[in-house]
């Protein structure tokens, strides 16, 4: 199951990157960035994270790519903090 969540966590993660590439292609750029952050957060919200014990195997790649899709939120986490 584990690793079920981190290729569908993978693969929207590349679908966001996508849409991002295709933006000035299209017409309907305010669907298109809702889609690339939604692609985003669910992708977040599926990651089995190693740091919550949800992911126990070391995996390089699987490494890395958590620390790319942990990145954004730990640092809007951060500023959120220094408002709070």
């Amino acid at each position: 199951m584990i690793i079920f969540r981190e290729i569908t966590s993978f693969l929207l993660f590349l679908t966001g990157i996508a849409l991002i590439a295709a933006l000035d292609e299209n017409t309907n750029t305010l669907v298109q960035i809702i889609a690339v952050a939604a692609c985003f957060i669910i992708a977040y919200l599926i990651w089995p994270s190693k740091r919550k014990g949800k992911r126990s195997n070391d995996n390089y790649f699987w490494d890395w790519f958590e620390l790319i899709l942990e990145l954004p939120f730990q640092i809007l986490r951060g500023i959120l903090r220094i408002f709070d």
